[in-house]
């Protein structure tokens, strides 16, 4: 008899390097709605995650007491900061990821 070995399917979970892809992405869209730190805690930084989470929040709130104060105005601050702080914490989560990648692709040291 012929035995019949079947080939694992190449999956999301059987490539890692395929699949955190999207989480800069989510940390990007995620802060610009005003919840940094989401990305964060999906790529594995929980606690500094969860850091950036409480500290938007805290920013939304100060920002909208500034905007009852300032009738508005002060939407030209609170936009682009959200926007800035959106972009640099989708890089820093791709950095995160690349070194892990980078990590599990070198051979342990002896």
């Amino acid at each position: 008899m012929q035995e019949i070995h079947a080939q694992p399917a190449m999956t999301v979970a059987a490539n890692p390097a395929h699949s955190n892809r999207i989480f800069p992405w989510v940390e990007f869209f995620a802060g610009v709605f005003g919840f940094h730190g989401v990305g964060l805690m999906l790529a594995g930084k929980p606690t500094r995650g969860l850091i950036w989470l409480v500290l938007s929040l805290v920013k939304h709130l100060i920002g909208a007491g500034l905007l009852v104060v300032t009738a508005g105005i002060a939407i030209a601050c609170l936009l682009p900061l959200d926007i800035g702080l959106s972009i640099f914490l989708a890089l820093t989560v791709a950095r995160i990821q690349r070194h892990a990648q980078h990590a599990a692709l070198t051979p342990a040291a002896q």
